[in-house]
């Protein structure tokens, strides 16, 4: 539940979800909470900085505060270790129409074989 406050200037909202406001170095674009006996506290949530966005996932934390600062960690870990990649070296796509299949070679001499058409 939000707590409400009522005022003369009408009614204000506190947001309980910490990590709005403990989030220094990116932006949070997204977040769920939720907590049941048998679950503890859980965490789910989204981030963005510098056009890479990740995601973050917090289950069975001991309180709130830990929920909130063990997705804090992990989010500044991704963002500290993580880098976007880009394939610009792609293999060829080999087909064969005959068989209406593709092949694509994979990473460790491994090989995906799909059916077409």
């Amino acid at each position: 539940k939000t707590p409400v406050k009522n005022s003369e200037h009408g009614i204000g909202l506190s947001n309980t979800n910490k990590l709005l406001k403990m989030a220094a170095n990116f932006t949070v674009t997204g977040l769920k909470t939720g907590s049941t006996s048998l679950a503890k506290y859980c965490f789910s949530g989204t981030a963005e900085k510098d056009g890479i966005r990740l995601i973050a996932s917090i289950m069975a934390a001991p309180d709130y505060k830990a929920r909130f600062g063990d997705a804090l960690t992990l989010l500044n870990y991704g963002y500290a270790n993580c880098q976007m990649y880009q394939d610009t070296d792609m293999p060829a796509l080999l087909c064969f129409p005959s068989q209406n299949l593709c092949r694509f070679p994979g990473i460790l001499q491994q090989e995906r074989i799909v059916q077409i058409g």
